[in-house]
């Protein structure tokens, strides 16, 4: 078996470490008064830089996502056994798991960001995973779990197959 790179070891790890329990809370709100037009999000650049991965994921540094991921009170990331074969583990390539593991993260805290919604969100990082995954399948890159993900986000069965996949 690989040994598994220190990018995701550090990613795994850091998971692990978080104690927050998967449940929403409201992120600050925005303070605009009526009729004013809102303020940029609070996390403007943070969004442009996981758009900017998502668009294009080899040429974008994924450690500045996963640092706010794991260090910033305004979101919460849950990383469980579903991402197993999808985005890391047997059967994904060394050089793609950081990659879609860092879909996951940067789609999820993307919706939390957008949203000012502080809770998992785990469909739209899976959602990320399998935009990611398509542009990475158009290089030749096979991974056998993100395509079946990405064949059940296609169907519109994302969340069947998130029930059959549960976390642990």
């Amino acid at each position: 078996m690989k040994r598994p790179t220190p990018l995701l070891v550090l990613l795994l790890a850091s998971a692990a470490c978080r104690t927050s329990s998967p449940t929403q809370q409201p992120a600050e709100p925005a303070s605009s008064a009526k009729g004013a037009p809102a303020a940029a999000p609070k996390h403007a650049d943070m969004i442009d830089l996981i758009d900017r991965f998502l668009a294009n994921p080899r040429s974008v540094d994924p450690a500045p996502i996963l640092d706010f991921g794991t260090n910033d009170a305004s979101v919460l990331v849950v990383v469980d056994q579903s991402l197993q074969g999808v985005a890391v583990g047997d059967g994904v390539p060394e050089d793609v798991a950081p990659l879609l593991l860092a879909a996951f993260w940067a789609g999820n805290m993307r919706e939390q960001l957008t949203t000012g919604t502080k809770g998992d969100a785990k469909n739209a990082g899976l959602v990320a995973v399998v935009e990611v995954y398509e542009l990475l399948a158009r290089e030749g890159v096979s991974v056998a779990g993100a395509a079946e993900l990405a064949k059940a986000h296609a169907e519109g069965t994302l969340d069947a197959w998130i029930a059959s996949h549960p976390g642990q």
